[in-house]
């Protein structure tokens, strides 16, 4: 991989194998090195259950755009159905900028007879073309997805029809609104009715990234920011395990692991060359088969065995999901107090030689160069022990818990129960929650559908603080059209709105155009009124691990900003040592956090003192 990054050319088969052979053998030997395989944990169909449900029906801090939510849910349907790698379906970083994703022309809706069950279904072919190590053959392999009602939480349809919906990708004078695919019937002499997509739909990507509170017409979702969302997912559930998207490619190969798929086949669903591939990489460690019952000449409990192997055997929605900041005590780290003296002594140097960094980087912009890059290093070591010490805590946790659960017991206390609070959830939110629990026979698939593709309009919570305060009243999003959304600029007066009632004067609500201002009116005469400033984090647009829809998060106000910037960057603003300004194109670096604060205000129009 580092071969190809660097020269765009694959390692012959040969050399390659002659590589792993050498580390196989002599480098193992030599060095006495250990050949151990990692846990790989897979994603079963009650762990895919788990993380959609908590997805729709429990998640209300994450601050991305509606159609996010859509996407991820449908995403990760695609992985776990049709085993495919996501750098096949969205964008990896190896092929950032090609475009090499799917399209709408990669999707084909049809209207089939629905067999022995009578009336229609709608079916999904997608067809996936770039596969790992076959990008330039074009061998395109196709899947075929269908609805689901009995389980709708586990339907790939409705979520790809809200995004089609919300595109208004279908082709012109055909569907408009969900009712219109109920009243389409297949004629007796054919088998399908293929619904067709716009010209100038079928190069557009079905996956889009999300640019400041919009989504692209363009650019691809890329592949991290799904990591991360599902990675993120799996803490909110209580997974012990760091979760990647893999797990769900990893259960979809060990699910066509059985004897009625051929090996041919399973390579064909996996894209693998080799079989072998599967048994290194994919093959859970957990064996499958009762050797127990098969012993004993008893009959299987294959049931326990696949039980015991599950990720959500050891679930526990009680687990932290945050770091303790408290505990962490990141000044006194043997490493950092090494990198604080190291960028300190430059500083030093720094100083001595032009007076201030400032003018460092005019006179030594070589060294101020290097001095920015040690504070970057620094920068990011810390997020580094403190993610380290988040993993510690939640082992650890997760180490324990069952042991106390059993103290606990033993000691006469009654096993622990948890309910978990209802989530203030918005209106569109509560239809789509309500249609995949089960509740109210009344709601419809099309009404959750209309919800759906609301939601893809949806855009993103300005609030400052992304958890509910469960004391406050309900916040009422608003609900656009799914089907045809408003067209008119809210920057005019709508005609057809109330009239806006303006207050009457009164004790304390003194009319602008009085002839005798008070005494703020007095104050302030004269003085010209402050720009509003950026609402975004600048620590947080300068940390490129976060996801890009956490970093271009937009504040409702400088005081929710503040407040943020107080709770979670306080280590920069309060350091007594040098800080660099976050901000990209600024090359300052203050003495200490409170020049920092002096520095926010007077070149970014950020005030930071209360």
């Amino acid at each position: 991989m580092v071969y190809y990054k660097y020269t765009q050319v694959q390692l012959p088969r040969k050399i390659n194998d002659a590589i792993n052979k050498f580390i196989e053998s002599t480098l193992t030997e030599d060095f006495d090195l250990i050949m151990e395989r990692k846990e790989k944990p897979t994603c079963c169909v009650t762990d895919l259950f788990n993380l959609l449900y908590y997805h729709w029906c429990r998640d209300v801090q994450s601050t991305c755009h509606g159609r996010y939510k859509i996407q991820v849910a449908f995403l990760m349907q695609l992985i776990a159905y049709t085993s495919s790698r996501p750098g096949s379906i969205i964008e990896a970083n190896a092929y950032k900028g090609l475009s090499q994703v799917l399209k709408y022309k990669d999707m084909g809706l049809s209207l089939l007879r629905n067999g022995e069950h009578g009336g229609v279904i709608l079916v999904l072919e997608v067809t996936t073309t770039f596969l790992k190590g076959k990008r330039n053959k074009r061998e395109p392999v196709t899947y075929v997805l269908y609805e689901r009602r009995d389980n709708p939480i586990f339907c790939p349809i409705m979520n790809f029809l809200a995004l089609a919906f919300a595109d208004n990708a279908f082709m012109e004078g055909g569907i408009k609104k969900p009712e219109d695919l109920f009243a389409l019937e297949i004629p007796d002499f054919k088998e399908t009715l293929s619904i067709n997509w716009k010209e100038d739909m079928l190069e557009t990507p079905v996956f889009r990234r999300q640019e400041g509170t919009d989504i692209s017409r363009t650019t691809p979702m890329a592949y991290r920011d799904l990591n991360h969302y599902v990675g993120r997912l799996g803490v909110l559930s209580g997974y012990p395990q760091r979760l990647t998207t893999y797990v769900l490619r990893r259960g979809a190969a060990n699910a066509v692991d059985s004897p009625e798929v051929s090996e041919v086949q399973r390579n064909q669903i996996m894209g693998h060359s080799r079989a072998d591939t599967f048994r290194k990489h994919y093959l859970h460690q957990t064996v499958k088969i009762d050797t127990q019952s098969a012993y004993l000449g008893t009959v299987s409990r294959s049931d326990l065995i696949r039980n015991i192997g599950l990720m959500s055997a050891k679930r526990d929605p009680r687990a932290p999901v945050k770091v303790d900041r408290s505990k962490i005590d990141l000044e006194a780290h043997p490493e950092i107090v090494k990198m604080t003296a190291d960028a300190q002594r430059l500083a030093k140097r720094l100083r001595a030689k032009s007076k201030t960094l400032r003018a460092a980087s005019v006179q030594d912009p070589a060294g101020h160069k290097a001095y920015l890059a040690l504070q970057r290093r620094l920068n990011a070591r810390k997020r580094t022990i403190e993610r380290a010490e988040f993993d510690r805590t939640r082992k650890d946790w997760f180490s324990n818990v069952d042991h106390e659960e059993i103290k606990l017991q033993l000691g006469g206390a009654e096993a622990s129960k948890f309910t978990a609070e209802e989530p203030n959830l918005c209106s569109l939110r509560t239809v789509i929650a309500d249609y995949y629990k089960g509740v109210g026979n009344n709601i419809a698939w099309a009404d959750a559908l209309r919800a759906l593709t609301g939601l893809c309009r949806q855009k993103p919570r300005i609030h400052g603080n992304s958890e509910p305060n469960p004391n406050s009243p309900p916040i009422h999003h608003s609900e656009p059209n799914p089907i045809n959304p408003p067209t008119h600029d809210s920057s005019e007066p709508n005609p057809n709105s109330p009239p806006i009632h303006h207050s009457e004067p009164g004790p304390g609500n003194s009319p602008t155009h009085s002839s005798e201002p008070n005494a703020r009116n007095h104050r302030t005469r004269g003085r010209k009124k402050r720009a509003s400033g950026p609402k975004q984090c600048p620590f947080c647009l300068s940390d490129s691990e976060l996801q890009q829809t956490d970093r271009e998060h937009s504040f409702h106000s400088e005081g929710t900003l503040r407040k943020h910037i107080y709770s979670r960057h306080d280590i920069h603003i309060s350091s007594k040592q040098p800080v660099m300004c976050p901000f990209g194109a600024c090359p300052h670096v203050l003495d200490e956090g409170e020049h920092l604060k002096s520095h926010f205000y007077s070149e970014h129009n950020i005030r930071l003192y209360v």
